[in-house]
């Protein structure tokens, strides 16, 4: 009797134990909980931190977009400001929503119009109008469903300009850029995580808005995470590291300068389970 009360004890014991496992997409993707952004300048110093929390619907869609930053304002060597700002991207169906707030406050600098497929897995385009009146328009352009390039319209039709996009074994690769190589490093994440490591071409702010970058709809996820690209400004050459966890999640990728050790920025990712 007391060998049966014993083992059945045993196997309660093991009944009770939580299992966690890792929440994937329906594309056998891992899903992202939260990615923590840093730039650091020159001097070591951390000027900007942003925080993405993502919200998903029992399907395992992303629905929502929480964003928090925290800029350092003003020369080093003074008291720095810190400039607070949180942001919300909201997805339903074909409509995406985004509203800005300043101290708990809706602000409303950047208005929002998004175009979407009308199933509601691509962004068409995306029109900003800021406080001032001026306007970016930005259109992504699709051959075949095949994501190939970008137009924007700067302050109506005054600057125009066009940037083109070739995909290649999964990864894209600007049109007439040289010094943009990706890694062996597969992203496995339901993210696009290159918006926050490679920065603008020329004129084009591809991740001007970060959070927009960060939702399924955009076109730019690549197969593999970048590993060292040249923008166009005399920065010189920029190089991503990536380091994985014991059970092989991506938790950082390092972007730094060839010849810069202390100008880097940190993507801290953590995931759902």
């Amino acid at each position: 009797m007391k060998t049966r009360i014993m083992i059945a004890l045993f196997i309660t014991s093991f009944a009770v134990i939580p299992v966690f496992s890792q929440k994937l997409d329906n594309l056998g993707r891992k899903m992202v909980s939260e990615i923590v952004h840093e730039s650091y300048n020159n001097w070591g110093e951390c000027y900007d931190q942003v925080t993405f929390k993502f919200n998903y619907n029992q399907k395992g869609d992303m629905i929502k977009i929480i964003v928090h930053r925290r800029t350092s304002i003003g020369d080093i060597f003074k008291q720095n400001k810190k400039s607070f700002l949180a942001a919300t991207l909201s997805i339903n169906g074909n409509t995406m929503l985004y509203d800005e707030y300043e101290s708990g406050e809706k602000i409303g600098y950047r208005k929002h119009r998004f175009a979407l497929s009308s199933d509601g897995k691509r962004l068409l385009n995306d029109v900003v109008t800021t406080s001032d009146g001026k306007h970016v328009t930005t259109t992504y352009e699709y051959e075949n469903n095949v994501f190939t390039g970008i137009t924007q319209h700067y302050r109506g039709d005054f600057e125009t300009w066009h940037l083109i996009f070739n995909k290649i074994d999964g990864n894209y690769y600007p049109v007439g850029k040289e010094g943009f190589v990706y890694s062996d490093e597969v992203n496995d994440t339901n993210i696009n995580l290159d918006c926050l490591t490679w920065r603008i071409f020329g004129p084009i702010m591809v991740n001007e808005q970060e959070h927009l970058l960060l939702t399924p709809q955009v076109p730019l996820r690549s197969k593999n995470i970048i590993k060292e690209f040249v923008p166009d400004r005399p920065s010189g050459k920029m190089m991503c590291e990536v380091e994985r966890n014991e059970k092989g999640n991506i938790v950082l990728i390092t972007t730094r300068y060839a010849d810069n050790e202390k100008a880097k920025k940190y993507l801290k990712i953590s995931y759902l389970y």
